[in-house]
């Protein structure tokens, strides 16, 4: 009996220990972010979906950064100055580190770069950075560019991560100089990042962040509503955010974006080649309806990729109001009559592709239901993302649908468009081409004068909306999830992932 009461004293004291390492591995030192889906690439020289590049933000840096007002402000750079219309001369900050230690140089910067316009990677940014025709480095800390001509555009092209010399194509440990360090990647489940104490703008507060790798949106809003998510940010659809504010333990942000979502159709297919087919389809999609109900009122009307407060948006362009009587009559005249008036038989089929998140499903039966109405049989194929987007990328689709972030410089209309940006090249995967698009496209990225530049878009906005590459459907809202107890966070119209390394728990 004498035996018990050490033995007793001792079980207290172990699970007082116990107790506390356990709610000291619940202590605010870490942070759980949901996101939807996997990156494709940790390479930012490679990557162009929005996981990589959420990704590639925590942990690299390019020459500049764009602003929440689309201008380019200093990043690695400390500052440049433009010698002529066609050479820029950078320095850079002093004291730069790589995640390993790593002095950052020119000879980094030189090697990035080069690496995409000579071609070494194949890279969506090869068409832009190969307009410049030397690198050449001055000194350890300074380099210039001489342009083959003049880029009006230049500067926001020089947002891509920073690389060490050597660092070969989509390198799975990667090296950078962004606030976070990559410490483990389990695909499917999470990224787990640490912070980097040599951040040239200060350690983050938070020491550890993991990205959680959650696509059912079902799945997210249960992790929240447990409280195990600290923060969600836009993988959180419109329909889900009044019930969220109701909830004490989060904050919910909510703002004007750069987002900008559209339905792609493969002008390569035999039906959606005829451009009265995809008129058809875009007087058959009431968007209004759609923001009404499914994204409850959280986005504009698109007239095109820019959104209206854009300077050089064009809003007097072709508009595409719900007219399914009229896109009947456009599939009769383009040789598609309705095989048994009011029957069942579908005067078209085709197949429409998409991600397997929550909203995408749902978008996509609204979509068949509402061209179901016109004869159009929408048959659905959803697959995980990176599946999906390689599918899109490889041109393996006939429609879909997808969302764009982070509109800035309307050169990107060059990068979407341009008969010579079809994948690798760029991002035209309708593989639309117009030889008079490609000539005000060239002209707009050579002009410096904004208000000859304005007008330039401003054509190529109304050919656009005339030739229907795409159906221009709304821009959302940019949304976020906040626990009330992280500071910092603010909202921004890309969705930049880098404000992570600003944000800090409450004191308590």
């Amino acid at each position: 009996m004498r035996c018990r009461r050490p033995l007793l004293l001792l079980y207290c004291l172990l699970a007082f220990f116990l107790l506390h390492c356990a709610r000291s591995s619940e202590s605010h030192t870490d942070l759980r972010v949901l996101i939807e889906a996997d990156p494709a690439h940790f390479d930012p020289r490679i990557g162009g979906d929005q996981a990589s590049i959420r990704l590639h933000q925590l942990l690299y840096n390019g020459l500049v950064v764009i602003d929440d007002q689309g201008l380019p402000a200093p990043s690695l750079a400390e500052h440049w100055e433009q010698e002529d219309d066609r050479t820029y001369l950078f320095k850079l900050r002093p004291g730069l580190r790589f995640h390993d230690g790593r002095p950052v140089t020119a000879a980094d910067v030189a090697f990035t770069i080069d690496s995409v316009r000579n071609g070494e990677v194949v890279s969506t940014f090869k068409k832009d950075l190969e307009l410049i025709a030397a690198s050449e480095i001055i000194g350890p800390l300074t380099i210039r560019f001489r342009l083959k001509q003049v880029f009006a555009p230049f500067l926001t092209r020089l947002t891509l991560g920073i690389l060490p010399k050597d660092s070969p194509p989509d390198n799975r440990k990667p090296v950078g100089t962004g606030p976070y360090m990559l410490k483990e990647y389990r695909w499917g489940d999470r990224i787990d990042l640490v912070a980097n104490p040599d951040y040239f703008r200060g350690p983050p507060a938070i020491s550890r962040v993991q990205l959680r790798i959650v696509p059912d949106e079902t799945s997210r809003l249960l992790e929240i509503r447990k409280g195990t998510a600290d923060l969600v940010y836009g993988d959180i659809s419109p329909d889900h955010i009044e019930q969220l504010r109701t909830d004490p333990r989060y904050q919910v942000f909510t703002g004007d974006s750069w987002k900008y979502d559209y339905i792609g159709f493969n002008l390569e297919d035999p039906i959606l080649s005829d451009p009265r087919v995809r008129e058809a389809i875009a007087y058959a999609i009431d968007r209004e309806k759609i923001i009404s109900h499914l994204l409850r009122g959280r986005a504009r009307l698109a007239t095109g990729m820019l959104s209206p407060g854009h300077w050089a948006y064009e809003g007097n362009v072709r508009k595409y109001r719900h007219d399914p009587h009229r896109a009947a009559k456009i599939l009769d005249d383009a040789g598609y009559p309705d095989p048994d008036g009011n029957g069942p038989r579908p005067r078209i089929v085709l197949e429409y592709k998409t991600s397997n998140s929550e909203l995408a499903r749902r978008k996509a039966a609204v979509f068949q239901e509402q061209l179901r109405q016109v004869g159009i049989k929408i048959r659905i194929r959803t697959n995980e993302w990176a599946t999906f987007f390689e599918d899109i990328r490889k041109g393996r689709f006939q429609i879909y649908s997808l969302t764009w972030t982070g509109v800035d410089d309307p050169d990107l209309y060059r990068f979407r468009f341009h008969s010579q940006s079809v994948p690798p090249n760029g991002a035209n995967r309708n593989r639309y081409r117009n030889p008079e698009l490609d000539r005000l496209l060239e002209e707009g990225y050579q002009e410096t004068d904004l208000d000859r530049r304005k007008r330039i878009y401003a054509q190529v906005q109304k050919i656009l909306a005339v030739d229907l590459p795409e159906i221009s459907l709304w821009h959302g809202e940019e949304i976020a999830v906040v626990k009330r107890d992280l500071l910092g966070f603010r909202l921004s119209p890309s969705g930049d992932f880098r404000v992570l390394g600003e944000l800090r728990w409450r004191e308590r």
